[in-house]
């Protein structure tokens, strides 16, 4: 079964650290057969926010979006 440290976390009310849990759960007699990091690779992604669209003034078809990445604000244009 896959379960999340997240999952385990809200549901036994602990404050360990990930290495500490799996040495717990092995002395309790649990297997932990492996343990993945989901979030490796995803450093190319970016969570944005659309603050503002607009039709584009040269073409029928596109829009022009005001977009907040956290650091700083972009435009893009969008189909």
């Amino acid at each position: 079964m896959k379960i999340t440290f997240d999952w385990l976390k809200d549901h036994l009310s602990i404050n360990l650290k990930e290495e500490k849990l799996l040495d717990k759960l092995t002395n309790i007699g649990l297997e932990v057969e492996s343990v993945e990091n989901l979030s490796n690779g995803n450093e190319l992604f970016k969570v944005a926010k659309i603050i503002k669209t607009v039709k584009h003034p040269n073409a029928d078809r596109l829009k022009v979006c005001d977009v907040d990445i956290g650091e700083k604000e972009l435009k893009i244009i969008k189909l």
